[in-house]
């Protein structure tokens, strides 16, 4: 490390610590036990009849039925639907009629209200289960229903009684719920086939099958009845129902033509085709042939005579897409170009790489967009982009049509939402940093919320697998929305049903750690989760703000002494700016009662992309993390969340490459503060931290073990390997590590390249083959059911054996990513105690100084 970045990070140290006076004496502690113990509480739904409040709770951690969901079960799993007479005293009861031994989520309901839509889990199947509010009884169809995290495949009422939905192919299971479940069972099973000789078990996967729908069917199911009546064959997405009811726009999902060139920001190998579905005869038109239109994309009109969409031609990227208008009256496509204009993709925000939603208003499109790098050009732009990329032009919702000039909407408005609340025919609605605005098509702005409210937070719609701001509330609704005003939180509903919107059924005097869940129909009673130190607490508010607790969980954790989170900002060299530098921030955990003369060891978390937050804050634990600071801290480690900005790792010779350089300027500055003992700090990845932290073992000096868990080690057969074993039911997960690797921007491991147009650069940043540069012990942790393969470490233990360094290498099976068993994370801490007891030494004798520099 050259002098002048040693002087940056050690002497430009700018932490934002208070003084560390002696600390308080300590109370009790964080126990593994006191996270097996915890509960919490999920998603809430307002029951129509205005009594009861239906909730999701979960149970303690060490009493699931199984711990079998998905890739790992804490957080995701263990819930119970729950309801909440607002209307007496009594306290929350079970929902009477369900299966006490499944993991069940609540869904939605039906537009009368009277349906309920559950989807259960149990032993690693799941169903969809129709619950009547009215009697209590249930219907549980055989059809499996599609899922998945990125919302495209939420079911449709099609009436109050008439559910459309994607349904699996008989026998297959939806992976994000039963992943590891299905494929252990499947393996098994043919295990003991073909050990008894009577039962072929080959399996086979091809890729010149183009042009086959992906297995499954888009079924109707009469709730009344019970009857499901097939509508298409094959697997569909985006599934839409027209403002009037008569026509729902699908998206079938069909493979791809086997092609070298690739868009190298999708993630799978299929194309989406339009379909549009007559209601009444259920006949099924194609109506725009030749296009791949992407999922998220299509929007109706408010007269449901024209659907808007995203496409490309098939084959090509989404970056060459361009708006499309179908006319349904006069049966064709008319593309709507936005010259001048980039429009903004959801990876900015996490999601996929993809525009945002467009939204189809009488006089034009609205986009949301910005001005492209060459406006005068003329050119319609969709760029791919990063994670929260920095220095970008701020976006705005445009008006455009074929022929006309564009129209900046929300020009002067601040912090604009990518999400819009309602659109009809002649306005849109959107949330901008002041207030919630509605808007016309000349681009008159209308504040729709009263002066003074500040730091609006909307309440966005959600469902079992998808997460807020994801899916789109149906215009004409209601929004339940939070704001400031002065020093008081208020809570309530914003109506969009009449021409002009209105606030109504607002509550005051929310805490400061509390999150309003649902208000009752009757707006009357509105229900908040509020979490502290010493636990969380189901409360109820009335409109006069009397609050009433109603069921408290989590007690256990009352007395607990934390420990207490701390800032620290460092200057560090700007790689795009030769000779200037930049200030980061990471966040350090102070273990509890730590005294400032006896540094402690410390846990340095890396992860590539990290921009941690370091407000200062109260733990609220509502599921039991397995891999919490608050336990290391516990355990007397300080902990750290290295930042680690993309753009400040990624460089010419690889994605993470200048990430060495990022954590050794963290540790100048953490020393330089006197936070960590410079001989006992170790590193720590999980996941794409994992191969991290091994990067950084083998290209810096100064620490005293490394941990690594759940990730990989070689890039090259990272890119051309299965995820996981899963790929044994699941073939069509073959090759979908490539990604990862080939796209521009949007990946944390971001090549640009494939192996066959830059193998040695994959070889140069693979920690695999640079196992004879790490010379501290290393503790490899993985799982048999994980994305990332095991053979990875397999082979990452192997080198480093190979090279005489020391390694342990454990290794849990059933598990995916992470681990979920409470015996297997009881395990996985004990190794960790005994990992950085024999490895991490002992401190000081007492009245010796520290290396506060930590070493030449």
């Amino acid at each position: 490390m050259s002098s002048l970045f040693r002087s940056l990070a050690l002497f430009a140290a700018l932490w934002s610590l208070a003084s560390l006076a002696l600390a308080d004496p300590p109370g009790r502690r964080l126990a593994l036990e006191d996270l097996m113990k915890l509960e919490g509480i999920g998603r809430a739904l307002p029951d129509p009849s205005g009594r009861w409040i239906l909730f999701e709770r979960i149970r303690p951690y060490d009493s699931y039925p199984d711990y079998g969901f998905g890739m790992y079960a804490f957080r995701k799993s263990g819930h119970e639907i729950w309801r909440l007479d607002v209307r007496s005293e009594a306290p929350p009861e079970r929902l009477p009629g369900l299966d006490p031994d499944a993991h069940t989520y609540l869904q939605g309901l039906s537009p009368d209200g009277r349906i309920l839509v559950l989807i259960e889990c149990r032993d690693g199947s799941t169903r969809l289960v129709l619950y009547d509010l009215a009697t209590g009884e249930s219907f549980r169809p055989d059809r499996v229903p599609a899922l998945s995290r990125l919302g495209i495949h939420e079911p449709v009422w099609i009436s109050d009684h008439d559910l459309v939905y994607a349904a699996l192919p008989e026998g297959a299971q939806p992976p994000d719920t039963s992943i590891r479940m299905a494929t252990g069972r499947a393996r098994i099973a043919l295990w003991e086939a073909a050990w008894r000789g009577d039962t072929v078990t080959a399996r086979e996967v091809r890729n010149d099958l183009a042009g086959q729908a992906v297995a499954g069917e888009l079924v109707r199911l009469d709730v009344r009845s019970g009857q499901v009546r097939h509508l298409a064959d094959g697997l569909h997405a985006d599934l839409s129902l027209s403002p009037d009811g008569r026509h729902l726009a699908a998206l079938a999902m069909i493979r791809d033509r086997r092609r070298a060139e690739r868009d190298r920001a999708r993630l799978d190998s299929v194309h989406h085709e339009l379909r549009l579905i007559d209601l009444a005869t259920e006949n099924i038109d194609a109506p725009a042939p030749g296009l791949d239109v992407s999922p998220g994309s299509l929007a109706w009109a408010a007269d449901s005579r024209k659907l808007a969409l995203f496409a490309v031609p098939e084959g090509a990227p989404w970056s060459r897409g361009t708006h499309q208008v179908l006319n349904l009256g006069r049966d064709r496509l008319r593309p709507y170009p936005h010259p001048g204009l980039d429009l903004v993709s959801e990876r900015e925000r996490s999601l996929l790489q993809r525009p945002e939603r467009a939204l189809l208003l009488d006089a034009g499109l609205a986009v949301l967009a910005r001005p492209a790098a060459d406006p005068e050009a003329g050119e319609s732009h969709f760029t791919y982009r990063d994670i929260a990329e920095d220095n970008l032009a701020r976006p705005d919702w445009y008006l455009i049509s074929p022929g006309q000039p564009h129209r900046n909407l929300t020009e002067g408005l601040e912090a604009v939402s990518p999400i819009p609340l309602d659109a009809g025919a002649s306005h849109l609605v959107v949330q901008a940093g002041d207030g919630i605005y509605r808007i016309d098509p000349s681009g008159r702005q209308a504040r729709l919320t009263p002066d003074g409210y500040s730091d609006i937070k909307v309440h966005w719609p959600s469902s079992m697998m998808a997460a807020p701001g994801i899916l789109r509330a149906a215009f004409g609704t209601e929004s339940l929305i939070e704001a400031r005003t002065g020093n008081t939180r208020r809570v309530g509903l914003i109506g969009f049903s009449e021409e002009t919107p209105r606030l109504q059924h607002m509550f005051g005097g929310l805490g400061r750690n509390a999150q309003a869940l649902a208000l009752s129909a009757s707006g009357d009673a509105l229900l908040m989760r509020q979490d502290s130190e010493t636990g969380t607490q189901l409360v109820l508010i009335t409109p006069e703000g009397r609050a009433r607790t109603r069921l408290s969980l989590n007690m256990h954790l009352e007395g607990l002494d934390w420990g207490e989170w701390q800032s620290l900002s460092y200057t560090v060299p700007d790689p795009a700016r030769p000779g200037r530098t930049r200030i980061v921030t990471s966040c350090i955990l102070m273990p509890p009662g730590q005294a400032p003369a006896s540094p402690p060891p410390m846990i340095l978390d890396i992860y590539p992309g990290a921009r941690p937050g370091c407000t200062a804050r109260t733990p609220r634990l509502a599921y039991p993390d397995p891999h919490s600071p608050y336990l290391w801290a516990a355990r007397g480690y300080a902990y750290a969340r290295i930042a680690a900005p993309r753009d400040l790792i990624r460089t010419e010779a690889g994605p993470i490459a200048g990430l060495p350089d990022m954590v050794g300027a963290a540790r100048q500055a953490i020393l330089a503060a006197g936070l960590a003992d410079p001989d006992r700090l170790v590193l720590h990845g999980l996941s794409q931290g994992a191969v991290s932290a091994l990067h950084v073992a083998a290209k810096t000096e100064g620490f005293a073990a490394v941990i690594a868990q759940n990730g990989w080690a070689d890039l090259m057969s990272h890119y051309f390997g299965p995820p996981g074993i899963h790929a044994d039911l699941y073939p069509d997960l073959l090759g979908t590590n490539m990604p990862r690797y080939e796209a521009g921007a949007g990946s944390d491991f971001a090549m640009g390249q494939t192996p066959f147009e830059a193998a040695e650069r994959y070889v140069r940043n693979s920690p695999l083959l640079m196992a004879g540069e790490i010379r501290i012990p290393v503790l490899l942790v993985h799982t048999d059911m994980d994305g990332f393969p095991k053979s990875q470490f397999d082979q990452m233990y192997a080198a480093l054996a190979r090279q005489g360094n020391p390694v342990r290498y454990v290794w849990y099976a059933g598990e995916g990513h992470g681990i979920s068993s409470p015996a297997n994370i009881r395990d996985l801490w004990e190794r960790l105690a005994r990992f950085t007891g024999e490895t991490v030494p002992a401190p000081p004798p007492a009245g010796s100084a520290p290396d506060q520099a930590g070493g030449p």
